[in-house]
């Protein structure tokens, strides 16, 4: 039988038939565009260098706000840990056929390790602007 016929393909588990896997699915496009977004942001914050330092330095300052600390780098430390650990479930399940068998798992295992980085993270990245003074 040809390789990816239809034969071949039913006898692979399907990883999303709804429950984690949609819900996974979901999650990982979200902080996919936001990481994207991040990385635009990055960029064009970046190249204010261009205008002299004064600009640069002016701009870089908002990364100190605490505003923006709290509710946007840490929240994108949590979304780039997620997409990161999320894509290497993406690849067990794409890549092999126990990955797609323990989806439920995998998701379980993404999540849990997901925090365990992130707590800790969030914590240091916190402590200067929550605990100054």
């Amino acid at each position: 039988m040809a390789v990816g016929s239809a034969a071949t393909r039913r006898d692979r588990p399907t990883p999303y038939k709804g429950e984690s896997g949609n819900f996974m699915w979901v999650l990982h496009r979200v902080t996919g565009i936001l990481v994207l977004f991040f990385l635009f942001l990055h960029v064009v914050d970046t190249a204010t260098i261009l205008w002299g330092p004064e600009i640069y330095n002016e701009v870089v300052e908002i990364y100190k706000n605490f505003f923006f600390r709290v509710f946007m780098e840490v929240p994108l430390v949590g979304a780039v840990l997620f997409h990161s650990f999320n894509g290497l479930r993406v690849l067990a399940i794409d890549l092999t056929n126990w990955g797609a068998r323990r989806q439920k798992e995998l998701s379980v295992a993404v999540l849990v390790v997901t925090l365990l980085f992130f707590v800790p993270s969030a914590y240091i990245m916190l402590r200067p602007v929550l605990f100054s003074g």
